[in-house]
């Protein structure tokens, strides 16, 4: 694997690790309240929490990053110019 990927990879398992551990730290009762102001109506801070904290640290580490989540759809307001070379894509529905 060569550098850049190994980065990218290791960003991607500290994002689960970082998600997974802001999950646990939740009580059951707010887990499972519903999300104020983040993704669809319907959204449980049980999927927004994982959500959050996956996006903080691929856009942490790469702000050109596209993330396209379940709750939120995709952070697409990239805009690219003819030439440039596309952006790292990311898929997340972490629960």
């Amino acid at each position: 694997m060569q550098g850049i990927e190994r980065a990218y990879c290791n960003t991607c398992i500290r994002a689960l690790l970082v998600a997974n551990q802001s999950l646990m730290e939740e009580g059951a009762a707010s887990a499972i309240s519903k999300a104020a102001k983040y993704g669809k109506g319907d959204t449980f801070a049980l999927d927004a929490i994982p959500e959050i904290a996956i996006e903080a640290c691929i856009k942490g580490f790469d702000g050109k990053a596209i993330l396209i989540t379940e709750e939120l759809g995709s952070s697409i307001a990239h805009r690219m110019t003819s030439g440039d070379e596309p952006p790292p894509l990311f898929f997340c529905d972490p629960t």
